[in-house]
């Protein structure tokens, strides 16, 4: 469920029962991802990657590649350290697909979240895994701290 909050920006919601992991609240509670709210998961769409929020990032992009056209030159975008995939999330209005990954087995938690959210991303976990992605199927690539770094073998395979 989505609702718009303070200065305009959409939380989405999805009910605590669907994914029972409290653990990634906990850990993330300072990095504004996902705060447990009665019987809901409510996803404020900040990060330890994005401040001042996800759509002042994208707005960041949009200044420094003005060439951009959403949804036109760029339609898919391969975002590493996705966290809770708000980035493509935010994406979703202006026809952009995210095949996001995230970069820790640790991490499955926060795949299942940006599962539950709907947001129809290809989501894998990078750690242990070796990644099926093809080749130069991307349009732009985000890299936000991902702390693996055995994994940017398969990432410039990709690429």
């Amino acid at each position: 469920m989505e609702k718009v909050g303070k200065e305009g920006v959409i939380t989405v919601s999805i009910w605590y029962d669907s994914v029972p992991h409290p653990k990634l609240v906990h850990y993330k509670k300072d990095q504004h991802w996902v705060v447990k709210s009665n019987d809901d998961f409510i996803f404020p769409g900040g990060s330890t990657q994005f401040k001042e929020g996800v759509q002042n990032y994208i707005n960041f992009i949009e200044k420094a590649m003005p060439e951009i056209n959403w949804g036109q030159n760029i339609r898919v975008i391969l975002d590493v350290g996705c966290g809770v995939a708000s980035f493509g999330g935010h994406l979703l209005d202006k026809k952009v697909l995210t095949v996001s990954f995230a970069p820790k087995d640790e991490h499955e938690a926060q795949i299942q979240f940006a599962l539950e959210r709907g947001i129809p991303s290809t989501l894998s976990v990078t750690g242990t895994q070796n990644n099926v992605y093809e080749a130069n199927l991307d349009d732009l690539a985000v890299f936000t701290g991902t702390g693996v770094r055995h994994s940017h073998l398969d990432l410039k395979r990709i690429l």
